[in-house]
């Protein structure tokens, strides 16, 4: 297919038009909406494939040929301005579900070629409360020019969040994306197919450490910084030891970003693959027997964080095919993940008070359940009580060592470099959702629970956890 055609609109011409990197026909129409104007819902596109080009359409079936000539017809006069007081059409925001109920679902991100990765990442961090209301309040007044670039990752990203908010539709994240590759070049690179160029699939477990970093440069306050208790720095305790002599260990203290999962034959879980993750070995120079010798490595959490992120390490590079393949293994994840045993001897004793009064507390709820099951009231109880969610700040919850599940991020595919990014998000009320890209739907915990891999289909590859209120087990 070739890269480039001519478009006729009314008397004017336009000339080498690169659509190498479109996919759809919404694309192309988006793109003739840059040269004339014309809102993409006023254009009939006559010239690619048979008839009229539908939005739907796939390019790549579309035999084109170099300079050909491919006309447009619509009006550039501006659209209507949108109603101050939103009209919401059922027919635009609900579905049914089984019951014949309707069903209401936030906007999604529309997929910009390959940015899946991007779109499963913003989506799960979307119903952070702490992080959402830190972005909010974010006005960029006293930034340094130095961090320009992360202001403008912060500003995008608070406009980003209100238009989802608010909108009625899909929504294009354009003007975030630009944001996001001017400062993290990498995330621009492209690659050339017969088809043509388009940008490449990205890492997501990438773009949300660089992300990370700069939300970290932007939303410091006085006392605290938000993105520290938002998200995922715990510190821990590595200590080496040498096996060959009796060398004095070295323990340094490590602050760091996420905790990682490597999945070998053994590890069929989350927990024990966290576990075997933290210990191991490895060789180093020993400065007292002057050669390479191997060292026992010991890691635990010295401090738990708000909001935890878990990446599984699926990825690994082929020497032979020269390709980032993918480790497919079954590695079951938990609802409710309790870290307590990665944690230093001094932090557990910390954790034992307040792990017990949520034990408490949860023996005392089953036993009122159990009560009202006895007496017949569940049922009623059930229709007459209005749960209200905890508003509490998470930095003001104590420690436990338990987290709940709040969003996954799978990967579908073989490789790192290509495949389908999607986000599994609980939302505010506690409902499950997949945000795939444009398209939002409802979904179990129980569908959720079967993201574990062992296969080609959606497969976790990162979790973000949060720290428990109360003990859910």
């Amino acid at each position: 297919m070739s890269t480039t055609i001519t478009l006729k609109w009314n008397k004017s011409t336009f000339d080498n038009v690169e659509i190498g990197d479109l996919k759809t026909g919404l694309d192309f129409k988006k793109k003739c909406q840059e040269l004339t104007g014309v809102h993409p819902d006023r254009q009939k596109i006559m010239g690619l494939g048979a008839g009229i080009l539908k939005d739907n359409q796939e390019l790549s079936a579309v035999k084109v040929k170099a300079g050909q000539l491919v006309r447009m017809m619509g009006s550039a006069d501006e659209l209507p301005e949108p109603p101050k007081e939103k009209t919401v059409f059922i027919e635009d925001t609900a579905k049914e579900n089984g019951d014949g109920e309707v069903q209401y679902y936030p906007a999604g991100l529309e997929n910009l070629g390959n940015t899946c990765y991007m779109n499963s990442a913003l989506e799960s961090f979307r119903y952070v409360p702490e992080l959402r209301e830190a972005i909010e309040h974010f006005d960029g007044s006293s930034v340094s020019e130095l961090l320009e670039k992360d202001k403008e990752i912060a500003s995008e990203l608070k406009s980003l969040y209100k238009r989802l908010d608010t909108a009625n539709d899909s929504i294009s994240p354009i003007t975030f994306l630009e944001a996001f590759r001017k400062a993290y070049p990498q995330f621009a690179e492209k690659e050339r197919t017969e088809l043509g160029e388009f940008y490449s699939q990205q890492d997501s477990d990438e773009f949300i450490t660089n992300l990370l970093g700069s939300l970290e440069n932007m939303l410091k306050t006085s006392d605290r910084n938000v993105v520290n208790l938002i998200t995922c720095y715990l510190y821990c305790f590595y200590r080496l030891q040498c096996t060959e002599c009796e060398e004095a260990p070295t323990v340094t203290k490590e602050a760091w970003k996420k905790l990682s999962c490597f999945i070998s034959q053994q590890v069929s879980n989350l927990p024990y693959g966290l576990q075997k993750s933290l210990d191991g070995t490895l060789e180093k120079e020993s400065p007292t027997l002057g050669k390479t010798a191997v060292y026992t490595k010991t890691q635990r959490i010295s401090k738990l964080p708000n909001y935890l992120v878990v990446n599984f390490v699926r990825f690994f590079w082929k020497q032979k095919q020269q390709v980032k393949a993918k480790v497919l293994r079954d590695v079951a994840f938990p609802s409710v993940l309790d870290t307590f045993e990665l944690c230093t001897d001094e932090y557990k004793n910390k954790l034992k008070e307040t792990r017990e009064k949520m034990r408490l507390d949860r023996e005392e709820e089953m036993k009122k359940k159990k009560e009202e099951q006895l007496n017949n009231l569940g049922q009623q109880a059930k229709k007459q009580k209005t749960e209200e969610t905890d508003k509490t700040p998470l930095y003001q919850v104590n420690d436990s060592g338990w987290f709940e599940l709040c969003a996954v991020v799978t990967h579908k595919g073989r490789a790192a470099n290509e495949g389908h990014y999607v986000a599994w998000v609980k939302n505010d009320a506690g409902q499950w959702l997949q945000f795939n890209d444009d398209d939002v739907t409802a979904v179990t915990e129980e569908e959720v629970k079967k993201l574990s891999g062992g296969g080609d289909w959606h497969t976790a590859y990162l979790c973000l956890y949060r720290k428990a209120r109360k003990l859910n087990l």
